[in-house]
């Protein structure tokens, strides 16, 4: 890949600019979002719960780490720390979509936007059901709040983040 490339191009002693480079590398490139996007437009669709949170953990679950992640490398976290941080992002991550696919079948009025408009594709809602789906986002929701309890107050925004993403109804 061409990150990886780029990797080596930057100089040693500049380790945080690799290990940022590496970062966006992983949420971007085949260990993520390229894997991710491309399970998603393969023509054998996903049949279990199980493949279905692959693609997501690699699309979306990867945007949301990268996002959580960079700002952990740049302050210098703990390893330890960063595995918190990724775990939180990817349940988040995982979270989101499928409260997006809830909200898909809900009314235009509500949401903003056309509904059922994912209806031939595989999603939560129609692999597994409204009532599962709901109970996975909550478990979800759940489990990210919990990577972030070894933080204590330090994790306020993203706890904040966490709520904010919990009630949105569009």
């Amino acid at each position: 890949e061409a990150n990886l490339l780029l990797i080596e191009a930057i100089p040693p002693k500049h380790k945080k600019a690799r290990q940022l480079v590496i970062a966006l590398n992983d949420a971007y490139g085949l260990a993520g979002l390229s894997t991710g996007q491309s399970l998603d437009l393969k023509e054998e669709k996903p049949k279990t719960l199980k493949e279905l949170e692959i693609i997501h953990a690699n699309k979306t679950g990867a945007l949301f780490q990268a996002a959580v992640i960079l700002p952990g490398l740049l302050a210098d976290a703990p390893k330890r720390e960063l595995g918190w941080l990724s775990a939180y992002a990817r349940n988040l991550g995982l979270a989101f979509q499928v409260k997006d696919d809830l909200l898909d079948g809900q009314s235009s009025s509500v949401t903003g936007k056309d509904t059922h408009q994912d209806e031939d594709k595989i999603n939560f809602v129609n692999l597994i059901g409204v009532a599962a789906s709901e109970k996975l986002y909550e478990d979800l929701m759940q489990a990210a709040l919990a990577q972030l309890e070894p933080f204590g107050k330090s994790s306020f925004h993203l706890r904040a983040l966490t709520h904010v993403i919990w009630k949105r109804q569009a």
